[in-house]
């Protein structure tokens, strides 16, 4: 694969269409099949100096495309931001599981760790947060560090986590003496975050099922 992909990047249709690219041209590409344009995009994501936003026409293709990207780049290098599937008339709530998407790839893009991010065009009309507002709503935890136990329960709960005595699903948070669980939506799994007085001595990942530490 890496020389298919080393390949597609030394070949003179995509040297052109990176020339183009960098000097602001619109380009027009035509005659690739199956997983030929997740070749393609590889080739000119390891070679671009920017991030490359991937947008396609429907979810289904876009899922499709970011597995493919996955496959080729690693997950760690490809981001998929996919739509908040409700109407702008609709009040209702987005799946947290979608949003935990929507805000994984935001995050990991503020920090300049992706080289891909593949979208539907009707995920990049609806409205998100802006990098700033993001940065601002991060909670840092590391082993060792200090963090006051009070002002952490507050600001959750100001970031519009639920307090709930047990963690069970997105958006929920437990304070039990000096225990917090938090089930973030960028995360497979809750964390739990053990303190010894106001210093984290640990933070693992919990099972909602057994509520034990894995």
């Amino acid at each position: 694969l890496a020389e298919i992909i080393r390949r597609f990047g030394e070949s003179v249709p995509t040297r052109s269409l990176l020339v183009a690219i960098e000097g602001g041209r619109s380009t027009a590409i035509t005659g690739l099949a199956g997983s030929a344009d997740a070749f393609a995009i590889a080739a000119m994501a390891r070679k671009s100096g920017a991030p490359i936003l991937a947008i396609t026409g429907h979810s289904d293709e876009a899922h499709d495309l970011y597995e493919d990207l996955a496959f080729l780049l690693t997950q760690a290098k490809v981001g998929l931001y996919p739509s908040r599937q409700i109407l702008p008339y609709d009040f209702r709530a987005p799946v947290g599981e979608i949003m935990g998407q929507r805000l994984s790839t935001l995050s990991r893009l503020v920090d300049g760790r992706l080289r891909v991010v593949v979208a539907p065009i009707r995920a990049l009309v609806e409205p998100t947060i802006t990098p700033e507002a993001l940065r601002e709503s991060r909670v840092s935890l590391t082993v060792g560090e200090e963090t006051d136990l009070d002002d952490l329960t507050a600001r959750l709960v100001r970031l519009g986590f639920r307090r709930v005595p047990l963690v069970e699903e997105v958006g929920d948070f437990a304070r039990r003496g000096g225990l917090i669980d938090l089930f973030t939506a960028d995360s497979e799994y809750p964390v739990r975050v053990e303190f010894l007085g106001d210093q984290v001595e640990s933070i693992r990942l919990f099972d909602v099922a057994n509520q034990r530490t894995i």
